[in-house]
C-alpha cells in the first residue's frame, strides 16, 4: 500500500469514528461506545429511565392515583390518562391497598384528617393543597374520588356528608378539592407544566401526577364561577331551634354596631337561632357561672349584593346576680347564599 493511499484509509477512520462518537450523550463512555457498536442504536438517557420508572412505581405498598378526563368508575377504572390539554375536565381515583380506617390508624375514633399536598412543576405548592376529613362509610372504603376539574353537574365532591373538603384560605378556593384544584389551574401560565398529587397522614399513602399543556388556562378561571355557582345553590337557611323575638332584635342591633363590616354597612335579613338554649360557662375551679352563650346563623346582604351566611355567636355575662346585655362572642366560618334561600 503506498503512502497516500494509507493517509486516506486513515482519513476515513478517523471521520467514522468521529461521527460515532458525536452521535453519542455527551458523557457517554468507552463501554457505552462498544453497545452502540454492537447494537447499532444509542441508549437512552438514564434520567429519561429514572423519571420514568418513577412514574411507573406505585406508592405506599400498591396504592395509587389515576386520572382521567371523565368521571372514573370506581369498580372499574377505564379511559385513565396522565395527559391534558387546557380547558380539559380531570377527574381523580385513589386507591388504597386497605381500607382508610385501617391505613389511618391513628387518630381519633369516628374521623380521620388526610392532607392532600400539591407539587407543581417539581416544586411544593400550598395553593392547591387541603385537608380531607373523612367520616362513616368513607372510612370503610378504600376508594376516595375526588374531582379537579369536573363538569359542574357532575361534580360529587360537596355531597357526600362522609367526606368534608376543608380550605385553606378563602382567597386559594372557596372550598378544598375541586374548587381550590380549579382556581390553582386558572392561574398556571402558558406552555406545559406537571402536577403531583400526594396523600398524606404522617407519611405518603399515595400519589400520581400529571402533564397539562396549553396557551392559556383561563377556562378554569370561567370553570371555577360554574362550580363556586353550583355550591351556593345548595346553600340554604337552617331551621330554628328557638324563637325569641326580643333577643334577636338585640342581635342585630349588635352586628349594626360591630366591625363586622358586611353586617355594619349592609343589610341583616334574617336571623337564625341555631340552639335549644343558652350554654352556660363557668369558672373552671370555683365553678361559679361567668357567662352564658348562644349559636346563630345570621343571613347579611352586602352593599355589593352579595349575600352571606355568616355563624355569629353572642353572650350575655352574668353580674351581680343576674345576665346582662347582649354582647358578640365569636365570629365563625361564612358562605355565599342566594337571596332566593333566604326565607
Amino acid at each position: 500500500m503506498t503512502g497516500s493511499n494509507l493517509k486516506s484509509c486513515t482519513a476515513a477512520v478517523v471521520l467514522a469514528a468521529a461521527f460515532l462518537i458525536g452521535a453519542l450523550p455527551a458523557r457517554a463512555g468507552v463501554g457505552e461506545l462498544d453497545k452502540l457498536l454492537k447494537k447499532g442504536k444509542k441508549p437512552a438517557e438514564k434520567k429519561d429511565v429514572a423519571k420514568k420508572a418513577d412514574e411507573a412505581k406505585p406508592e405506599a405498598g400498591g396504592s395509587r392515583m389515576v386520572f382521567s378526563k371523565s368521571p372514573i368508575n370506581v369498580a372499574r377504572p377505564a379511559n385513565l390518562t396522565t395527559s391534558f390539554k387546557a380547558g380539559d375536565h380531570i377527574y381523580a381515583l385513589i386507591t388504597l391497598k386497605d381500607a382508610f380506617k385501617a391505613v389511618c390508624n391513628e387518630g381519633g375514633e369516628g374521623k380521620k384528617i388526610v392532607q392532600v399536598k400539591c407539587a407543581v412543576d417539581g416544586k411544593h405548592d400550598h395553593k392547591g393543597g387541603f385537608n380531607v376529613t373523612l367520616k362513616g362509610k368513607a372510612l370503610d372504603s378504600k376508594h376516595l374520588v375526588m374531582d379537579i376539574a369536573p363538569v359542574p353537574a357532575k361534580m360529587t365532591a360537596y355531597k357526600d356528608a362522609n367526606v368534608v373538603y376543608q380550605k385553606k384560605l378563602e382567597k386559594l378556593g372557596k372550598k378544598g378539592g375541586a374548587m381550590q384544584l380549579t382556581k390553582l389551574l386558572s392561574g398556571l401560565s402558558a406552555g406545559k407544566h406537571t402536577i403531583k398529587l400526594t396523600l398524606y397522614r404522617y407519611k405518603n399513602l399515595a400519589a400520581g401526577r400529571f402533564t397539562i399543556e396549553g396557551a392559556d388556562y383561563k377556562k378554569y378561571a370561567e370553570l371555577f364561577k360554574k362550580l363556586e355557582a353550583v355550591d351556593t345553590e345548595a346553600v340554604t337557611m337552617p331551621k330554628p331551634k328557638m324563637l325569641n323575638r326580643k333577643l334577636m332584635e338585640e342581635m342585630i342591633a349588635v352586628l349594626k354596631a360591630s366591625d363586622v363590616k358586611e353586617a355594619r354597612d349592609g343589610r341583616i335579613l334574617r336571623v337564625v337561632i341555631i340552639d335549644r338554649g343558652w350554654h352556660l360557662e363557668r369558672h373552671k375551679i370555683s365553678g361559679r357561672v361567668l357567662l352564658r352563650y348562644i349559636r346563630t346563623d345570621v343571613a347579611v346582604e352586602a352593599k355589593s349584593g352579595t349575600c352571606w351566611l355568616w355563624r355569629f355567636i353572642f353572650k350575655q355575662d352574668f353580674m351581680g346576680g343576674k345576665f346582662q346585655k347582649t354582647k358578640l362572642h365569636g365570629i365563625g366560618k361564612r358562605k355565599k347564599i342566594l337571596a332566593k334561600n333566604i326565607k
